[in-house]
């Protein structure tokens, strides 16, 4: 019998029923019991080999709708993490500092007291704005506008005095507050680092030298200060304004040489050696995993609206809000970043660092799920480590290098190698922090590379130059070059080394051109 066409019952069938028709088939308006069209066609749908078409569709949808309930059933509850996670925030603040004792309200009232530099109507910055040319030669420095700045400034750099000569500080941070936490403070603090910078370089040019050394000794002193909060942000700023006082430095010896045995023996005295990178670089992750969590939970439990970029995180946690279903995903993605979290410190700590490749497989490691807040800071969290310990190396070589001009200055000549420095300038030739090697120096022949800044052209200046420095992170030698903030070429022609350059014996100032020793 054909398949579209079903049987039909007898009169003698009994299955009828008492009004004579057959259950399953519908009466048609004349009274006939024939197969109505429409039973035939659900009939034909309801036949094996015709169900699995649409079997499969609503199968998968239901697998897919008992997953869902299943796991907002068994996810981990936002606000059953959210009480931890706020108590180890609020546990990151530091102890209270007795006004008279605290830094903090010296750099406030400084802050305060300073007058900016003027600046050209219309422009964000002059060419010849000290604040961007602190590192340059001092005749970008020198000139009347520069002088009045830093005078109109001079009871602000007391205070930045009165500061630093302080051992406590608090900044006073709320950190209830979560990623609403005020964080102003970051960006007066560089402001003052950078003013500092600048006294600096103009009492060298001055001669004296001695004033310069107070000046970078309490950038220094500011740039610790700064890491009392142990948020990643904080130590970040801590990195960039050390940055400001070792380039200050370098500046100095490259455009206004001391001359003096005791003026260096300042300079080293100033200088901040207990960088400790890998420490604080495992400190402010493990802070940072404790404020992040904090916002996750915040975010996820509906207390804080998503931020679209959170403070510290790479990433905005609109995905995560309630009400774009961040309860499915959360379970997942917290525990992801826990584990990775807590690895990347342990690592840290016992003095690994990862590269951006074995992050990605960190976090591959732990992932249970999309783990897209993860999977977004790791790479923003092993490129902080970098700059932390770049930070440690950096006042290794800067020591070092410090050390081999008071040894041109005794001698009159320049040491062969760094051993010569021993034990003289230097216990032991220093290690690097990427790499537990000894540091190196070459002579560059060529000198330090310059690029114009209006028209591009690259040129060099003092031929000779010597290049003390550590291996980076690629363990290459790459004869002291690095393209993240030595000389001004493309990245792909220098490497990652961590250096300090110390001009050549000359009998003039550095020029364009450069001099010959």
């Amino acid at each position: 019998m054909p398949d579209s066409e079903p049987p039909t019952a007898g009169d003698d069938d009994p299955s009828r029923d008492r009004e004579g028709a057959v259950p399953g088939r519908l009466v048609d308006a004349r009274g006939s019991d024939a197969p109505h069209p429409d039973a035939a066609l659900a009939a034909w749908y309801l036949r094996d080999r015709h169900r699995r078409v649409w079997r499969l569709p609503i199968t998968v949808a239901l697998v897919i709708f008992v997953a869902v309930l299943l796991v907002r059933g068994t996810a981990d509850d936002p606000k059953a993490h959210l009480e931890a996670s706020r108590a180890a925030l609020l546990a990151l603040a530091p102890p209270d500092v007795p006004a008279a004792e605290n830094a903090a309200l010296d750099y406030a009232r400084a802050h305060k007291a300073k007058v900016a530099f003027p600046r050209a109507p219309g422009k964000q910055q002059w060419p010849d704005d000290p604040h961007v040319n602190v590192t340059k030669e001092t005749a970008l420095l020198d000139f009347p506008q520069v002088h009045a700045y830093l005078a109109s400034n001079a009871s602000a750099i007391q205070l930045l005095y009165a500061g630093a000569a302080k051992p406590r500080c608090n900044w006073g941070l709320n950190y209830a507050l979560g990623p609403a936490i005020p964080m102003a403070h970051l960006a007066s603090t560089r402001d003052s680092a950078r003013l500092l910078a600048i006294h600096a370089r103009l009492a060298a040019h001055a001669g004296d030298h001695q004033a310069a050394a107070r000046s970078i000794a309490a950038i220094y002193r500011l740039a610790d200060q700064c890491a009392v909060d142990p948020l990643l942000i904080n130590g970040l700023v801590s990195v960039a304004c050390a940055a400001i006082a070792d380039g200050t430095l370098e500046a100095i010896v490259t455009w206004d040489m001391p001359a003096s045995l005791d003026d260096l023996a300042a300079y080293r005295k100033a200088l901040w050696l207990d960088r400790r990178g890998w420490a604080r670089a495992a400190r402010s992750l493990a802070a940072e995993k404790a404020f992040c969590l904090f916002i996750l939970d915040s975010v996820t439990a509906g207390v804080i609206p998503a931020p679209v970029q959170a403070p510290g995180l790479g990433t905005g946690l609109e995905f995560l809000a309630p009400d774009k279903g961040g309860a499915i995903w959360y379970g997942a993605e917290r525990s992801c970043y826990v584990a990775v979290i807590d690895e990347l410190v342990d690592r840290t700590a016992r003095g690994e660092c990862l590269s951006e490749e074995q992050a990605k497989a960190l976090v591959a490691k732990h992932q249970a799920g999309p783990a897209i807040m993860t999977f977004t800071d790791m790479p923003v969290f092993t490129r902080c480590v970098l700059n932390f310990l770049a930070n440690e190396d950096r006042g290794v070589v800067t020591d070092a290098g410090l050390a081999f001009l008071q040894f041109r200055l005794k001698h009159g000549r320049d040491p062969k190698s760094l051993d010569e420095l021993v034990p003289e300038f230097l216990p032991a030739v220093p290690t690097g922090v990427f790499h537990p090697s000894p540091l190196r120096m070459k002579v560059d022949p060529e000198g330090v590379r310059v690029k114009d800044r209006k028209t591009g052209k690259v040129s060099h200046r003092d031929p000779g130059t010597i290049r003390v420095y550590t291996l980076g992170l690629n363990n290459t030698d790459d004869g002291g070059l690095n393209h993240i903030w030595d000389d001004e070429l493309p990245a792909p022609t220098l490497g990652d080394d961590v250096g300090f350059r110390v001009p050549p014996i000359r009998t003039s100032g550095p020029a364009a051109g450069g001099t010959q020793p």
